[in-house]
C-alpha cells in the first residue's frame, strides 16, 4: 500500500520542530540546550499525538510507520538546527 501521506507527516513535524527551536522556549534559539530540549519534546509529541490517533470513536488508526515519519521530521529539524548554530560566528 503506498503511503505518500508520509512524506506530510515529515514534513508538518520539521516544519513544528524548526518554529518550536525558533521559539527559544529553553535559551537562545541556536543553543545546543534549546535545541536538545524541543528535540525532545518533539519526539515525545509526535508520539503522544500519534497514540491519541487510536481513542475509539475518532475513527482513525495508530501507525507506527506515520510515528516514525513524524519523528525523522523533528530529527531533521534538530540537525538543522544543530548545522546552523555551527555556522554562526562565536560572540
Amino acid at each position: 500500500v503506498p503511503r505518500s501521506d508520509l512524506l506530510a507527516h515529515h514534513g508538518a513535524f520539521g516544519l513544528w520542530g524548526l518554529l518550536f527551536i525558533a521559539c527559544a522556549w529553553f535559551g537562545p534559539a541556536l543553543s545546543a540546550r534549546n535545541i536538545d530540549r524541543a528535540g525532545l519534546i518533539g519526539l515525545i509529541y509526535a508520539a503522544i499525538d500519534e497514540a491519541l490517533q487510536g481513542v475509539p470513536g475518532l475513527n482513525r488508526f495508530v501507525s507506527v510507520q506515520d510515528w516514525l515519519a513524524n519523528a525523522l521530521g523533528i530529527v531533521c529539524a534538530v540537525l538543522a538546527a544543530s548545522f546552523a548554530s555551527r555556522l554562526m560566528p562565536r560572540a
